[in-house]
């Protein structure tokens, strides 16, 4: 039975592992698409920004035009409007704010791009919902 296994608690320990490497030769030269491309981006994402205003502002002119009862189509519209297409246009611009957050090059607005984002897509959220609870009214009568 002496010879059914390692008794002793003896163990070898395992071979170090290289951690040495220079990051320099695996980063390939810059073109200068890159660089420009590195440049465009280092302010927050405009277009995906004013596409957000857009959309809050015409969410607030659907939930406006008809007043608080009427037309039950532009109550609807702005209900899509304001809390599906403000949604996916926030997640957008957050994409974008991140991507070029991680490139480490980020310079931000005076106001924080993220949090006036953020603001300008609740509100039009809710702009949404409130189309959307006339249209439950409008549609129960």
């Amino acid at each position: 039975m002496a010879g059914l296994g390692n008794n002793s608690n003896s163990r070898q320990a395992p071979p170090e592992r290289q951690t040495n490497f220079r990051r320099d030769s695996y980063q390939s030269k810059d073109s200068s698409e890159n660089v420009q491309r590195r440049q465009e981006n280092t302010h927050p994402p405009l277009g995906w920004f004013l596409a957000s205003v857009l959309c809050t502002l015409v969410t607030l002119y659907l939930l406006v035009a008809e007043g608080f009862s009427g037309h039950s189509t532009f109550h609807f519209a702005g209900a899509v409007v304001g809390m599906i297409i403000g949604l996916v246009l926030m997640g957008l611009f957050r994409q974008a704010i991140n991507q070029r957050t991680s490139s480490g090059t980020f310079a931000d607005w005076v106001v924080s791009s993220t949090k006036l984002g953020t603001f300008v897509s609740a509100s039009g959220w809710l702009f949404g919902l409130t189309n959307l609870v006339i249209f439950a009214i409008e549609i129960s009568r």
